[in-house]
């Protein structure tokens, strides 16, 4: 299981690139040989992604699928996540194609702008696609120049929080900071403690800025045009104030080469103020570093009130080469649906995308798996920073009203972000210069 986008290196997108680049004719014309045996039975191949600790659980479902549906039988595929990727290319292009396949919405992404995939939309009504978050469904959707195409469903959610450790701020601060003034005033007062940082963000990984102007309300793509406007709506100051932070020596240095793993690692020992992630890192803490998990607090997503909700999404697509779409279609819809979900979040310290079960998440104690070794196998008691975690993870994506959305040829467009957004940390650029410059080489990709 997995719920970090993934982005590759240049080698890596090149390849995928130039593989791509074969599929549009295949992928209209050639579809898989029928997998129908003489007795009338259909068989559908399913690939997940690293899900072998939960087989029971997967097997189980399908059994339950497999017995509702007699002329249906499953193939599971459990794919190493390192993997996923570079299979699924290899699967568009031979001639058997899995039916149902566990991907990111990323890169699932540019397999839909190549016309590999479905559109969901051709084969469910907006009353069965009612069941999900609305804002599930548009980290799986794009505009492809006439209509709005639905290329995944949502099969689980992280939604990251503002994970903070009180014993390292200030007395009588009360918590982390809300907006950007008071961010910069407690990173300048953490610092001067001499016991860490508040924080070290990733800013120039991973297309990460994108996230910072989408939550700061800065406009990125004209609606009219398609073109990108980010640097004429203040993309600039909204660098600008990272700039002075990183320059004032408030933020690590290393956070423009190190990833969120190294964050993750100072949070653990105690130089680290505060994190946005997924409310399953605490489990992390809790285990790893228990000093630390006993000061850790929790609070909304920063900064408060921003236009969107930063979340992770792992969804089901459906190649165009399925023998058997409508199949498909209805197989991934049963293991996206409520009582499935349901199940895996009792299961993972993941989120359903199914409104309903989302919302008992906002109101219910999360499952705890039960303890190896203990003699009645009884769930040890969860402590409370976890519950809590749990159920504002679960509001904050309920209440969210935009993602940001999935732009096109976007590994290419995170990489040209964060290169101009490094040379603005490291003074090479202006920040304004910089955002100029970020937004006439990304109109140059169209």
């Amino acid at each position: 299981m997995a719920t970090r986008r993934s982005h590759r290196a240049g080698y890596w997108l090149a390849w995928l690139l130039a593989v791509v680049g074969f599929m549009a004719p295949i992928s209209g014309c050639t579809v898989n040989p029928a997998r129908q045996e003489a007795d009338g039975i259909i068989e559908l191949e399913f690939w997940s992604l690293q899900m072998l600790s939960f087989k029971d659980y997967m097997t189980a479902m399908i059994a339950d699928y497999e017995t509702a549906h007699p002329n249906i039988r499953i193939k599971w595929v459990d794919v190493p996540f390192s993997e996923g990727e570079k299979k699924a290319i290899s699967s568009m292009l031979a001639q058997h194609a899995p039916d149902v396949v566990n991907l990111n919405p990323n890169f699932s992404a540019l397999l839909a702008q190549r016309g590999a995939l479905i559109d969901f939309r051709d084969y469910l009504s907006e009353a069965e696609l009612s069941a999900y978050v609305p804002v599930t469904l548009q980290a799986a959707s794009q505009y492809n120049g006439q209509k709005e195409t639905l290329f995944g469903l949502p099969w689980y959610v992280t939604s990251a929080i503002t994970i903070y450790n009180d014993a390292l701020l200030p007395a009588g601060v009360g918590g982390p900071p809300r907006d950007y003034p008071a961010m910069a005033r407690l990173a300048k007062q953490v610092h001067e403690q001499g016991k860490g940082y508040l924080l070290m963000p990733t800013l120039a990984n991973g297309g990460q800025f994108f996230k910072v102007l989408f939550q700061a309300g800065v406009p990125l793509v004209d609606e009219t045009t398609g073109r990108f406007v980010f640097a004429d709506h203040g993309a600039g100051q909204a660098l600008a104030f990272w700039v002075a932070l990183f320059k004032s020596g408030v933020i690590p240095r290393e956070s423009l080469v190190e990833g969120h793993q190294a964050a993750v690692d100072r949070y653990q020992s105690g130089t680290l103020g505060l994190l946005l992630t997924g409310a399953n890192f605490l489990n992390m803490v809790r285990e790893n570093a228990p000093a630390v998990f006993q000061t850790t607090r929790v609070a909304p997503q920063f900064p408060e009130g921003g236009k969107g909700v930063d979340f992770s999404e792992m969804i089901l697509v459906v190649p165009k080469r399925s023998a058997h779409p409508k199949e498909a279609v209805a197989f991934a819809r049963f293991v996206t649906n409520a009582e499935n979900t349901r199940r895996l979040t009792q299961l993972a310290p993941v989120l359903s995308p199914n409104k309903v079960v989302l919302q008992l998440q906002a109101r219910e104690h999360p499952a705890l798996p039960t303890q190896a070794g203990s003699d009645d196998h009884a769930p040890e008691p969860l402590p409370p920073v976890i519950i809590e975690a749990s159920q504002l993870s679960a509001r904050q994506l309920l209440g969210a009203q935009a993602t940001m959305p999935v732009l096109p040829r976007q590994n290419e467009l995170n990489q040209r972000m964060d290169y101009f957004v490094q040379q603005a940390l490291l003074e090479r650029l202006t920040p304004e210069a910089a955002m100029a410059q970020a937004q006439a080489a990304m109109n140059g990709l169209q």
